[in-house]
């Protein structure tokens, strides 16, 4: 069932999500790794460590999906903060398989987040400068957006939803549960 594949059913990303969604709600306060064993370690036994969201990444036509939202700003003269990410946590899935996505920021504890100009990291300075100048060449920004997540402690609620056609999605890949922050 990946790209080019006939696929069993037209809606199998929405019907992953929409387990994902549900199995969330319940614990949400407002292969070993697939979304059926992310949802048994959500709304298992083993959830001991209060988590509460599962990651997850798309693509659509085989890409790596990335996803834009902005909220007002608290600060300075700028009018939107403007957030991007690869990461999302499903929030809602309607009968339409039209699904509400929060895009999620990883946070690595050597640096506040990805936008913090004051990290040694070159990397960290790179992918913050994608983000203010709005570049994107595909891979090596998933790439690196990869590296970030492969760095990071916790995983950040940004706050921004985007609502998305989970029909028009290739696959979804569903990560470990996590317990987010805000």
């Amino acid at each position: 069932m990946g790209c080019g594949h006939d696929r069993s059913t037209k809606e199998c990303v929405c019907d992953a999500l929409r387990a994902v969604a549900e199995a969330q709600d319940r614990v949400d306060r407002d292969c070993d790794s697939s979304c059926n064993q992310a949802v048994r370690e959500l709304t298992g036994r083993e959830n001991r460590d209060n988590f509460d969201t599962i990651p997850l990444l798309l693509t659509c036509n085989c890409k790596p999906f990335e996803g834009v939202g902005a909220r007002r700003s608290r600060f300075g003269n700028d009018l939107y903060n403007v957030e991007r990410s690869f990461l999302f946590r499903v929030n809602e899935v309607d009968k339409n398989c039209c699904a509400t996505l929060e895009l999620l920021e990883p946070i690595d504890f050597s640096q506040d987040s990805f936008r913090d100009e004051s990290s040694d990291s070159s990397d960290s300075r790179e992918f913050s400068e994608f983000h203010k100048h709005g570049k994107n060449d595909d891979k090596s920004d998933f790439d690196k957006f990869l590296k970030k997540l492969d760095k990071a402690r916790r995983i950040r609620r940004t706050g921004v939803c985007i609502t998305v056609d989970l029909n028009a999605f290739t696959s979804v890949s569903c990560l470990s549960p996590v317990k987010t922050h805000f």
